[in-house]
């Protein structure tokens, strides 16, 4: 039975024991954050140990080395059983290339598909698993090359710094298929160009503005709770005499009038760009709608 064995390591070096069979993991952390980290990196290599080695495995249980238990953390992970896997990796559904990631502009895959929580696509001959992951100040990416039993995670401390797919595709070709692609100036050159044709496209969104049309109602008329079945609530509140959202609980923005019943909103999170919020008025000028991108909120409670 191949037996995983990992270890902390510098960016870019290989973990695996050099006379273990099993898989092997690359850790790409480059977010400088101290602490559990070489915890958190235990764990996600054991978590990406018990897909690769989920063929080899009798048992559920996948050991670690004793110099990373801690007591959140046993030293051994408990894998679901192959048949499992199997179902978590099976194809669900077929993805158009306008809704996968836009570097498959680059990397040019035969196929792209969507399992239980997975983008996948061929990758030189190759099955690769992939998906990212973004909060506020980190992102991540985590893949797995299944038929090669190599994984990967690689961290960043920026939003949305895109390296995190170059240093996926660069350490497959490193440590496993060979090549000499700078996946990084490739992917700048398809990011920067995806974001001259987004600040065009935005910009042809912002609607003529009417100097002198001024709102046609107090701005305590415009507050509310509105909501749209799939997209979830948007609450507009009147604090210190501006118009305050707040999306799904979870997103801020400001309100700033526009022309007409139509408000600028400009979002706490800087990487979002303004958007244009139109209130709808029924015949008796009361609000009865907010109108975004073309989607309808209701209004569903009044602010008191």
């Amino acid at each position: 039975v191949a037996t995983c064995f990992f270890q902390s390591t510098k960016v870019g070096e290989r973990v695996g024991a050099s006379n273990v069979s099993g898989p092997v993991v690359t850790v790409f952390d480059v977010t400088g954050a101290g602490g559990e980290e070489e915890e958190d990196d235990a764990e996600l290599a054991a978590c990406s140990c018990s897909v690769l080695h989920r063929d080899e495995h009798p048992s559920p249980l996948i050991p670690l080395p004793s110099s990373h238990c801690s007591p959140r953390f046993c030293c051994t992970v408990r894998s679901p059983q192959n048949s499992i896997w199997q179902y978590l990796l099976q194809p669900k559904t077929m993805v158009p290339a306008s809704e996968f990631y836009p570097t498959q502009s680059v990397t040019k895959p035969g196929f792209t598909t969507y399992a239980m929580g997975w983008f996948q696509q061929d990758y030189k001959g190759h099955k690769l698993n992939f998906h990212t992951g973004s909060l506020a100040g980190a992102v991540a990416i985590h893949a797995q090359l299944p038929d090669r039993k190599f994984g990967i995670y690689v961290f960043e401390n920026l939003d949305h710094a895109e390296l995190r797919h170059a240093l996926m595709y660069k350490a497959i070709d490193l440590f496993e298929l060979g090549g000499t692609t700078d996946w990084s100036a490739s992917f700048k050159t398809m990011y920067d160009s995806l974001k001259i044709a987004n600040s065009k496209r935005d910009s042809a969104n912002i609607p003529a503005q009417i100097l002198t049309a001024a709102p046609p109602l107090k701005l305590e008329s415009y507050t509310g709770v509105f909501e749209d079945e799939l997209y979830g609530s948007i609450k507009i509140e009147l604090v210190n005499n501006e118009l305050k959202a707040t999306l799904n609980n979870t997103l801020h923005a400001t309100l700033s009038h526009f022309h007409f019943n139509t408000f600028k909103t400009v979002y706490t999170k800087k990487q979002y760009p303004a958007d244009y919020y139109n209130f709808q008025l029924d015949e008796h000028a009361i609000v009865t709608g907010l109108a975004i991108n073309g989607i309808i909120f209701k209004r569903k409670e009044v602010m008191q």
